[in-house]
């Protein structure tokens, strides 16, 4: 009958439908899973290149302490030798004018 020829379209129609709906759903999944992937892969290399960069900063920020300790101890060194002659400056001065002053003693006897 009419009605029943109508209800086997509507019925292969609706399964038609239906398993379109389901490939694309699967298709859906499947670049779903590619996508997560991908996310996953870039998460990896960001955390990679995030410890690269730390460990770069790192050691540049360790260089520049082993610059700076350095300096500083170049400059202690330096303020060091320069107290030191002026300490022996200072005793040489003292040490001539004791000899001036004997000079003088000698010079005034005579």
């Amino acid at each position: 009958s009419k009605v029943e020829e109508m209800e086997h379209g509507f019925e292969r129609e609706y399964t038609a439908k239906k398993q379109n709906l389901s490939l694309e759903l699967t298709e859906v999944c499947r670049v779903k899973q590619q996508l997560e992937i991908q996310l996953n892969d870039l998460n990896e290399e960001m955390e990679r290149k995030r410890r690269e960069w730390e460990r770069c900063f790192d050691d540049e920020l360790a260089q520049l302490t082993r610059n700076y300790n350095l300096k500083i101890t170049e400059s202690e060194t330096k303020t060091f030798q320069a107290e030191s002659n002026l300490k022996q400056v200072t005793g040489e001065r003292e040490a001539l004018r004791l000899q001036v002053a004997a000079l003088e003693t000698t010079v005034q006897a005579q």
